[in-house]
C-alpha cells in the first residue's frame, strides 16, 4: 500500500519515536512535517495520521524526538523545539554562522543534550550546541569547525560507540573524522581516512561497527572498511543515482532506493542471511538429482520444482518438507510446467516436453495423468485459461506447437480430482514470426472470441464456437508435423486464424500478460508498458497506451479491482 502524505513535498527522511509502544513515525520533507502510526495486523499494514501535514518556515534537514515533542535542523542553521499536536514552534535557536545549509544532523535525547553537525555552504561541517545560547535571541558560537571537503556536504553520519563523523561531499569523497563526543568534540578534529570510489557526487553515508556505507549520483553503493579499501559494491538501479539507503547491520541487509523508482535489497559480505539466501534444495530422487528449471507456485504454502531430471518436486512451506509428486524421463531435459488451481481446490498441472507430448494430471494423485502426442516437434508453451459461462471445473488448456500451431483443450475431471479426458475444443494459427508461440491468453465473455498475446509482441483477436459439434468432441488423435510451415495437418477441428491482429504492439520481447476487465482487454509486455483496448465488431482497438512509472523495464502483469 502506498499513501501520498506530504502532498507535493519530496520525502527527505522518516524517523521512528523510540519510546512509542506502537509504531510512530516522523515523516518530513521540504518545508513538510507529518506524523504517522503504522500498524500493522498480519498481513494487513495501516497508517494513521497522528497529525496533519504541518507547513514550516524553513527547509527541514534533520529530525530528532524529544519526548513528546521533536527537534527539527532547518535550512539556515537554526533549530527549532517543535510541538507537532498544537502546530507551534516552542523555541527556535540560531547559529552564528548563519548561511543555507545542504545537510544536517542533530544528537541528543534532551533539548539541553542537543547537539548539530551542520554541512555548510562553505564546505565545512559546523559542530555546536543548542544550549550554549543565553536566550533565544543570540546566536550560537560553533564549537568547532572542519574543514577538508573541496564541495558542499550532501550527507553527515555519528557513529557514538567510537566517536567518530562520516561526511559524504559534492567532491566524490567520503570522510571519516576523529571528534570523540559531540557535546565535547576533540581539537583539532582529525581526519582518519579519505575514501575515492564513486565516478560522481556521493549523496550520503552510513556508519557502521565494522565499515562504512555510501550511495551515490553514479547509482552505486558501495561498502568500505576502515583501511578505505571497497569490500562490496552493488550496482542494479537503472540509470543514476541512488537517493535513499537503509541498513540492518545484525542481519547485514541494505537497501536502496533509487531515481528509476526501485527498491533493491542486498546482502552484505560476513554475516549470513536469514531465510532468503541461496539453500541447498536436497531433493531425495532415486535418480539424479537435477537442476531447478521451472518453479510454480501453487499457493501460499506449496511450491512446485520441475528439474532437468524428469522430476517434479513439492514443497511444504509450514513444514519446510520437500516430496517427490513425479518422476518421467521423456519430459528430462526440456519440460514446461503450467499449474492452475480449480474453485475446488483441487490442483491440475500440465507438462510439455520436445517430443510433442503433452501430460495432464491432478497433484493429488500425479498417477492417474492423461498423456497425449499433439506435434511432431516441440511444444513451445503451455497456458491455463478460464472460459466464461463453462463448468469452471473443466479448465482450457492451450499449446503452442510447430508451424504456429496454437491448440485448446479442454480438461474434464472426475469428481474424485482425477483427469476424466482431454478434448481438442479449437485449433488457431499464428502469424508467421521469429519466435511463434502464445504467452497468454484470455476468453471474452460474449461473441464467442478469446485473445491471445504471443511472444513476438502481438495481440490477436480469434473467433470460436463454445458449442461445438460431434466432431469436436472427439479426442485429440492426430499429430502436428514438426516442420516450421504454417501448413496444419489432419486433425480433430479446422484450423482458424485471427479475425483481428494487431502485429508487435507489445515489443518485440513479447506479451506477458492479456486479461479481460469490465468491458475492456488489458495486455502487458516486456516493453515496460500495459495497454487498453476494446473489441468493435470483432476488431481489436487500441485506446490507452501507458507507462506506468520510468525505468519500468518489464511488466509481468496487472492486478485490477474486482468488477464492481
Amino acid at each position: 500500500r502506498w499513501r501520498r502524505v506530504l502532498r507535493n513535498h519530496c520525502v527527505h527522511g522518516i524517523r521512528e519515536r523510540p519510546t512509542a509502544p506502537h509504531g510512530t513515525l516522523a515523516v518530513f520533507g521540504g518545508k513538510g512535517l507529518v506524523v504517522l502510526e503504522l500498524c500493522v495486523q498480519g498481513q494487513e499494514v495501516s497508517l494513521t495520521e497522528r497529525c496533519q501535514l504541518r507547513q514550516l518556515h524553513d527547509w527541514i534537514w534533520d529530525l530528532q524526538w524529544l519526548d513528546q515533542h521533536v527537534a527539527l535542523a532547518l535550512g539556515h542553521n537554526s533549530v527549532a523545539l517543535y510541538d507537532y499536536a498544537s502546530h507551534r514552534t516552542l523555541r527556535e535557536v540560531h547559529c552564528e554562522e548563519k548561511c543555507i545549509l545542504y545537510s544536517a544532523y542533530l544528537a541528543g535525547d534532551s533539548w539541553d543534550q542537543l547537539a548539530v553537525v551542520a554541512g555548510t555552504v562553505f564546505n565545512q561541517l559546523v559542530v555546536w550546541r543548542v544550549a550554549d545560547g543565553d536566550d533565544d535571541e543570540a546566536r550560537i558560537k560553533p564549537q568547532r569547525r572542519i574543514s577538508g571537503h573541496d564541495g558542499v556536504i550532501f550527507s553527515i553520519s555519528y557513529l557514538k560507540s567510537k566517536g567518530i563523523l562520516a561526511s559524504a561531499s559534492d567532491d566524490r569523497s567520503i570522510r571519516v573524522w576523529d571528534i570523540g563526543d559531540l557535546h565535547a568534540p576533540c581539537d583539532p578534529v582529525r581526519c582518519l581516512l579519505v575514501c575515492y570510489g564513486h565516478q560522481s557526487r556521493v549523496w550520503s553515508v552510513r556508519l557502521l561497527s565494522d565499515c562504512l556505507i555510501s550511495i551515490g549520483e553514479d547509482s552505486a553503493c558501495i561498502v568500505w572498511n576502515y583501511s578505505g579499501e571497497i569490500v562490496q559494491s552493488f550496482r542494479g538501479h537503472k540509470g543514476r543515482s541512488i537517493r535513499a539507503v537503509a541498513v540492518h547491520e545484525a542481519r547485514g541487509w541494505v537497501a536502496t532506493g533509487g531515481a528509476d523508482t526501485g527498491v533493491r535489497l542486498w546482502h552484505m559480505r560476513g554475516s549470513e542471511p536469514s531465510g532468503n539466501g541461496l539453500v541447498q534444495l536436497n531433493f531425495s530422487s532415486r535418480r539424479r538429482n537435477g537442476s531447478p528449471k521451472a518453479v510454480k507456485l501453487v499457493d501460499a504454502s506449496r511450491l512446485l520444482v520441475m528439474t532437468d531430471a524428469g522430476a517434479i518436486y513439492s514443497y511444504d512451506s509450514a513444514s519446510g518438507h520437500w516430496a517427490v509428486v513425479l518422476e518421467d524421463a521423456n519430459y528430462q531435459s526440456y519440460c514446461l510446467l503450467e499449474v492452475v488451481q480449480l474453485a475446488t481446490g483441487s490442483v491440475l498441472c500440465a507438462l510439455g516436453n520436445l517430443t510433442g507430448h503433452v501430460k495432464v494430471f491432478p497433484l493429488c494423485c500425479p498417477t492417474e495423468s492423461e498423456e497425449k502426442r499433439l506435434y511432431g516437434g516441440k511444444v513451445h508453451s503451455l497456458s491455463w485459461a478460464a472460459c466464461p459461462g463453462r463448468d469452471p471445473g473443466r479448465p482450457a488448456l492451450f499449446a503452442s506447437g510447430p508451424g504456429g500451431v496454437l491448440l485448446w483443450l479442454e480438461v474434464s475431471c472426475h469428481s474424485s480430482g482425477q483427469v476424466a479426458s482431454v478434448v481438442e475444443r479449437g485449433c488457431f494459427l499464428l502469424p508467421v514470426c521469429r519466435h511463434r508461440w502464445h504467452t497468454s491468453i484470455a476468453f471474452l465473455p460474449q461473441g464467442g472470441l478469446l485473445v491471445c498475446g504471443d511472444r513476438r509482441g502481438s495481440l490477436l483477436l480469434f473467433a470460436h464456437s463454445t458449442a461445438l459439434g460431434s466432431g469436436a468432441e472427439q479426442e485429440t488423435k492426430a499429430t502436428r508435423g514438426d516442420g516450421d510451415s504454417g501448413d496444419k495437418e489432419k486433425g480433430a477441428c479446422p484450423l482458424q486464424g485471427p479475425v483481428s491482429l494487431l502485429f508487435g504492439l507489445d515489443g518485440k520481447l513479447g506479451v506477458t500478460s492479456v486479461i479481460y476487465h469490465e468491458g475492456y482487454v488489458y495486455s502487458t509486455g516486456r516493453d515496460g508498458s500495459y495497454r487498453q483496448l476494446r473489441v468493435q465488431e470483432q476488431q481489436l482497438q487500441e485506446l490507452r497506451k501507458q507507462k506506468p512509472c520510468k525505468g519500468l523495464e518489464w511488466i509481468q502483469q496487472p492486478y485490477l479491482p474486482p468488477p464492481g
